[in-house]
């Protein structure tokens, strides 16, 4: 397994886990009911570490459940995910803990964890955004030979509320028009927390976007499903942290005589102005000056800052 680590001062008080077990099949060494000794084939856990001087204690919350979970100092304590279901996982006074997710990973001694196997780092909720983007997403092996059509390794989603998914499986635009004009090629209606396994029909979710239009963010992981994926060839062990998209506003700052907001020839650029970003009520949200470029960024995420 391999995980996307952020720096410590990245570390949050709230993240979002997008997947949920999917595989509801229950292991009985002694063949005997209800005797204790049962596991699931496939659990998927989340690991909480606490890197605090004092115990913290890390509320859960899923689409059927919630309860408390107390992390000593120092140390890390895993919760077992329900079926189908993505989590929240947070502190009411703001300690900051860290969070990751492995899959394929049975805590009962003798049980087999290489079939399914693979990890992610859960996202800050103070990073997430409103659009996920799927770099690279393979849904087999493509060196095998061995099951053609296999996709099974989806993108995983959740929302941190009810909302509208709008799926462009190529990040190419589709057919459909979503409230904002974007287009897309499906819709998927979430309810808060439930894990959805996003396929594209071509087999490879590689670029693959997913928005909402109403500001409800997301959570996503691309990643090996038990469900639909071998446990050999061409099944991929493999899966990671899909990073938010944040919106992006940027450009060049100029002197544009003719008014018509087009940089045209002879128009240069103006090094050293101070931008302010603000929100729809007029309060500052991030200030920056464009550099000897006449350039500058911002990125309007939950996060939201600028850059030039």
């Amino acid at each position: 397994r391999f995980f996307t680590l952020y720096p410590t001062e990245r570390w949050d008080s709230s993240y979002y886990s997008p997947v949920g077990m999917t595989n509801s099949t229950l292991i009985d060494p002694d063949t005997v009911p209800n005797s204790g000794d049962e596991y699931y084939d496939d659990p998927v856990h989340v690991w909480l570490y606490n890197p605090n001087a004092s115990a913290i204690t890390v509320n859960y919350q899923t689409q059927t459940s919630s309860g408390t979970i107390p992390v000593p100092v120092g140390s890390t304590v895993f919760y077992e995910m329900p079926l189908n279901q993505g989590a929240q996982f947070f502190t009411t006074d703001n300690s900051i803990f860290n969070a990751i997710s492995t899959i394929d990973s049975n805590q009962t001694v003798g049980a087999s964890n290489s079939a399914h196997d693979w990890g992610f780092t859960l996202v800050p909720e103070s990073s997430l955004a409103t659009a996920v983007v799927v770099g690279w997403g393979p849904g087999r092996d493509p060196t095998s030979g061995t099951n053609p059509t296999e996709n099974g390794n989806p993108v995983w989603l959740t929302a941190n509320g009810s909302t509208t998914l709008y799926v462009d499986y190529n990040g190419d635009g589709g057919p459909l028009t979503a409230p904002d004009g974007r287009t897309y090629d499906v819709a998927r209606s979430v309810s808060a927390l439930q894990s959805i396994a996003e396929y594209d029909p071509d087999g490879d979710q590689t670029g693959m976007t997913v928005f909402t239009t109403d500001g409800t963010l997301i959570a996503a992981a691309w990643g090996q499903d038990p469900v639909t994926a071998s446990p050999g060839a061409p099944g991929l062990d493999l899966g990671t942290t899909v990073l938010p998209l944040g919106s992006f506003i940027g450009d060049t700052v100029w002197y544009d005589l003719d008014g018509d907001g087009v940089q045209d020839a002879g128009e240069v650029g103006i090094p050293n102005v101070t931008i302010e970003l603000r929100d729809s009520g007029g309060a500052l949200v991030a200030i920056t000056t464009p550099d000897e470029t006449e350039n500058f960024a911002c990125i309007i995420s939950n996060e939201t800052g600028c850059k030039s």
